[in-house]
């Protein structure tokens, strides 16, 4: 079995979110998924198939669990069947666990479209001012599930300049904590952990801006805005609210393919 690495929301091959494209023949079981993924070791490994309807369905996995929505992960499958394999499309579906999810594609843009994720605030605690000593807190919220965290800080120095304790994260929420800012010459910025996934911290996330980009747009009262993720890798994220959905989109490059996944039988 073989595999690509697509960096998304980036037009540079050493910035930006790597994921691994697996096109598969035929089902695998979960746990196989799950073995191929840890061996890859990227932030996610997407999983596509074409069933016998002719649909694209596709599974994304971190090297330690299945994940039921991934921005990065959406785009880097896009990007390889529209290279290799549906050259003159322009819009595709995937059939998830998440429910049918749409990719388009325009110039060098890949756009997602996902359903705005609501946020609801959440006291401080001294646990969330631990995980990110020496930062302001200025605001907490959480989803409606409690499974992610926003914390918003005082500015993107704060972001950009977090010291993140990993242990203390893992306590705070069950998949993920994002530490966001209003941007000095940008809309805002962030930071997403998600240890419990086998990702201390993700490049760039597009899935979190179902949740930033609905916060910034009340704060910054725009429907338009463009996000930057302050990881070492980086990446460059536009988003545009449509009344319960949220638009996302960003660039995409080729970094490696055809890469044999290493000690692995099917």
């Amino acid at each position: 079995m073989h595999y690509d690495i697509i960096n998304a929301f980036t037009g540079n091959k050493s910035l930006g979110n790597p994921a691994a494209v697996c096109i598969l023949t035929q089902r695998l079981p979960k746990e196989q998924l799950q073995q191929i993924a840890s061996k890859i070791a990227l932030p996610e490994t997407s999983f596509i198939y074409k069933n016998v309807e002719n649909e694209w369905e596709i599974q994304w996995f971190s090297p330690k669990r299945e994940v039921l929505l991934c921005g990065h992960g959406m785009i880097a499958a896009a990007f390889v069947i529209k290279q290799k394999l549906e050259k003159e499309c322009e819009v595709l579906s995937f059939k998830s666990k998440s429910g049918k999810l749409t990719v388009a594609m325009h110039n060098d843009q890949f756009i997602l479209n996902f359903s705005r994720q609501q946020l609801f605030p959440k006291e401080i605690t001294e646990e969330m001012k631990a995980a990110f000593s020496g930062t302001t807190i200025q605001e907490a919220y959480t989803t409606q599930e409690k499974d992610h965290l926003v914390l918003v800080l005082d500015s993107e120095s704060a972001v950009k300049d977090a010291k993140p304790q990993i242990a203390i994260i893992k306590s705070l929420a069950s998949h993920a904590v994002t530490i966001t800012a209003k941007g000095a010459d940008i809309d805002f910025v962030s930071r997403y952990f998600a240890p419990h996934g086998g990702v201390d911290e993700d490049p760039v996330t597009g899935s979190s801006h179902t949740r930033l980009a609905p916060l910034w747009g009340e704060k910054l009262e725009k429907t338009k805005l463009i996000a930057r993720q302050l990881s070492n890798r980086g990446g460059m994220i536009a988003c545009e609210i449509e009344g319960e959905r949220v638009k996302i989109s960003g660039q995409a490059v080729l970094e490696k393919e055809n890469i044999v996944i290493p000690n692995y039988d099917m």
